[in-house]
């Protein structure tokens, strides 16, 4: 059995934008850098951030917030990973072996290689969005309040 304390989290912080009975809504916020960000020198993570759209999470929970307030918002480590993998991986490793078995099959430069190349992508594609499905649970995002899992 793997307990909480285990799993390796990433952490980010939010701001509460809207509350209802069943959960908030977090707005992620901008990450700053270095203290170069400050100077607009060095490496430019302050422009990103700057430039960065906010992403929003409904994140069910029963503790009582309010608009305004500041949480951390923590997602399992390997969640990210697994779904990095899932939504990359997936349809390219489709799209090229539908690819290349159209090419061993047809001459090269056959009209039906891309057309296998496009299939391959959209059957990775669902698969890719049907195992998202399946992990939807386990790998949600948790809200941490004054330090405590909500």
């Amino acid at each position: 059995m793997v307990y909480d304390s285990d799993i390796a989290w990433l952490e980010t912080p939010g701001r509460v934008v809207d509350v209802l009975s069943e959960g908030v809504w977090i707005e992620t916020l901008p990450l700053t850098g270095c203290q170069g960000c400050s100077g607009r020198t060095s490496c430019g993570m302050g422009l990103l951030s700057r430039r960065r759209a906010r992403s929003r999470l409904w994140i069910a929970t029963s503790s009582t917030l309010t608009v305004g307030d500041i949480v951390h918002v923590k997602v399992p480590a390997r969640g990210l990973l697994n779904a990095a993998l899932t939504v990359y991986a997936w349809p390219l490793g489709c799209a090229l072996l539908a690819g290349s078995i159209a090419e061993a099959m047809a001459a090269p430069g056959h009209a039906s290689v891309p057309l296998m190349f496009v299939g391959g992508l959209m059957i990775g594609v669902s698969v890719a969005r049907w195992r998202g499905r399946s992990w939807g649970r386990r790998y949600r995002p948790h809200l941490l309040v004054d330090g405590t899992s909500a």
